[in-house]
């Protein structure tokens, strides 16, 4: 497979993301005999840097409508002479770019201010994203300035910054509060406070339109009550869809006050708990809190829970497990912990029998009770997709999972990435014997390179390396 066009036809056939940073694939994408100059996929995705434009230029290919994001750089504006110009024709001049990345955490105010006014007069622009971006109170006077621009387009909106304080946040409320077309808001920084809180409650008691809340706080050091923010969602807001709380210091208080929004509110139906943290003399307490939202949320169907605290003991996780096999309204449950033998069996065990969850996904398991595994992948008739990425999965353990498999007549998907995995020779026996299966990932084990894939497998095309 040595010639560019027949790696990028095999891209495109896979219906991968392409990220355009070499020059070779770069020119050759562009060859009128490549697949991706024919197609006008509106799903598919070419990634870009500012530097993927000036090869583009340097190599005289113009400019084509499957660009749709970019990321761009700090030092890209000290690298680049030509790059506001460039900037300007793409977002001012054309509808291409639909997600802007903007990464940088030592900008000058006047990059910062160029860039903001370029998106101001921007048509087509849907995803923002600023990363750990310093941004003044000028930039975000401009920014509300772009949220209450009745054309703009902007749809998501992320911002990453170590210092947004409530008083930035404030700046912005008035923008937030009225766009019409917004659907995620991103926020992530080290000084959320209960003021903080406050004003996103506000923001949310106006806002009719965001669907997607996620909320960061780094680090996770100091106690803040959310409860202004759960109380909002409880009684004033039936647009969220789906909220996401990341690295909170979740006491009983927060748990509670969450467990009784959620039991009332009817449009949030995904949550996301991610590495919370609990204070030691409360664990009983949110552990109990937990599992009465989980029995008690009669319309979530979608449950991400990780935690920074690891069940040592077995009876802990066990109230969890138990609320789960109660639970008849989640679909899709993703567990994340380095659980013990004892717990995944629990876990497993679970699963055998729950009525309604279709999607599972426990990453970075240390310990996977391979016997359990096996019986639910026997007995289950519900699961549709199961995904065990970082479980030290070897060849023993897959060996039992692909005996399973054989039998197993719902399954459509397995993910296997980044596990422990070398021999491959088995799985088209397993596609042979299994009709249901569409898709295998084994990618990122320890498998050797190209011979045998390039020959065998890859004239599979459920199976991804």
């Amino acid at each position: 497979m040595n010639n560019i066009n027949d790696k990028i036809d095999l891209l495109c056939d896979m219906n991968l993301t392409l990220y355009l940073t070499d020059e070779e694939v770069i020119c050759g994408l562009f060859q009128t005999n490549s697949k991706i100059y024919k197609r006008n996929c509106p799903r598919y995705i070419v990634k870009m840097t500012y530097n993927s434009i000036s090869i583009l230029k340097r190599c005289q290919v113009p400019y084509y409508p499957q660009f749709n994001e970019i990321t761009i750089y700090s030092n890209d504006f000290e690298k680049y002479k030509n790059i506001y110009n460039d900037l300007e024709y793409i977002l001012v001049k054309t509808t291409m770019i639909k997600t802007i990345y903007f990464k940088s955490n030592k900008t000058n105010n006047s990059i910062k201010t160029e860039l903001l006014c370029l998106l101001d007069a921007n048509k087509s622009v849907v995803n923002l994203d600023f990363a750990y971006l310093d941004l003044n109170r000028d930039d975000y006077i401009l920014l509300n300035s772009i949220l209450l621009h009745k054309s703009s387009t902007l749809e998501s909106l992320t911002i990453m910054s170590y210092d947004i304080l409530f008083n930035e946040l404030n700046i912005i409320a008035p923008g937030l509060q009225n766009h019409q077309q917004l659907k995620k808001l991103h926020i992530s920084s080290s000084k959320i406070d209960e003021f903080f809180i406050e004003i996103l409650a506000n923001i949310f008691h106006h806002n009719k339109s965001i669907q997607c809340l996620k909320i960061k706080q780094e680090p996770c050091i100091e106690v803040i009550s959310y409860r202004p923010l759960f109380n909002v969602l409880q009684c004033h807001n039936n647009t969220l869809t789906n909220l996401s709380l990341t690295n909170i210091m979740c006491v009983f208080e927060t748990m509670q006050s969450l467990t009784e929004c959620l039991s009332v509110n009817t449009s949030i139906h995904t949550l996301r708990i991610n590495s919370m943290e609990m204070p030691s003399d409360q664990k009983t307490e949110v552990i109990n809190s937990l599992t009465q939202l989980i029995i008690n949320s009669p319309h979530l169907t979608k449950l991400n829970y990780s935690s920074a605290y690891n069940f040592t003991d077995d009876d802990e996780l066990f109230p969890i497990i138990n609320a789960l096999s109660k639970n008849k309204t989640l679909t899709t449950l993703y567990l994340h912990n380095n659980f013990t033998d004892i717990q995944t069996l629990n876990i497993f065990e679970m699963l055998c029998n729950h009525p309604s969850i279709q999607n599972f996904r426990m990453p970075f398991c240390e310990s996977i009770y391979t016997p359990s595994l096996s019986k639910l992948l026997k007995t289950n008739k519900i699961l549709k997709h199961i995904s065990l990425q970082y479980c030290n999965i070897d060849n023993t353990q897959i060996s039992i999972i692909i005996d399973a498999l054989k039998t197993n007549t719902t399954l459509l998907q397995l993910d296997l990435r980044y596990n422990e995995i070398d021999n491959v020779h088995f799985l088209n026996e397993l596609f042979e014997m299994n009709t249901t299966l569409q898709q295998i990932n084994i990618s990122w084990n320890q498998i050797p390179k190209l011979s045998y894939i390039e020959t065998t497998l890859l004239k599979n095309n459920k199976i991804i390396i």
